[in-house]
């Protein structure tokens, strides 16, 4: 047991919730820099050291095989499907698959795609004034830019 109660309050909270932030303020403390003060008592050595022996004991405490763990998992998928949560039978079945590496394929991976809205079009960039002048600046320093420059020209006119 650490000699400072906040330390040790802060070490029991970050053994629980594994957040330096959260667990400097269920010790008790306050302000706009959370993660500031969390993360630096974080990298205190004795409070690391009673982290560390906090979870040490509650593994101690926690003992199951993996067979009573993937059973458990069963047991809520299957409470889950008569209870009619798809959801929740859908999320312990997943766990039960991730425990089971050859039910997934190898390296499979979730993506998340972020649209981002388009900008204006073509037509809309090249109605503006200053936008057709600073492009035939740009342009027309080049023969190739020139002629790229004549070739839209043609295009609009039509």
């Amino acid at each position: 047991m650490l000699r400072n109660v906040r330390h040790e309050s802060f070490a029991q909270a970050f053994a629980v919730c594994g957040n330096a932030s959260e667990a400097w303020r269920q010790a008790g403390g306050k302000g706009w820099n959370a993660n500031v003060v969390g993360s630096r008592w974080l990298a205190k050595v004795d409070i690391a050291a009673r982290i560390a022996e906090i979870r040490g004991e509650m593994e101690q405490g926690f003992k199951m095989t993996r067979e009573q763990w993937l059973q458990r998992l069963k047991d809520n998928a299957d409470s889950c499907k008569a209870a009619k949560d798809r959801s929740a039978e859908r999320q312990a079945l997943r766990e039960i698959g991730l425990a089971m590496p050859a039910w997934y394929p190898a390296g499979r991976q979730e993506i998340a795609v972020e649209t981002v809205p388009r900008g204006p079009s073509l037509e809309e960039l090249l109605s503006d004034p200053a936008t057709v002048e600073s492009l035939a600046r740009v342009l027309g320093k080049s023969e190739i830019g020139r002629a790229a420059m004549r070739a839209m020209l043609e295009k609009f006119a039509a």
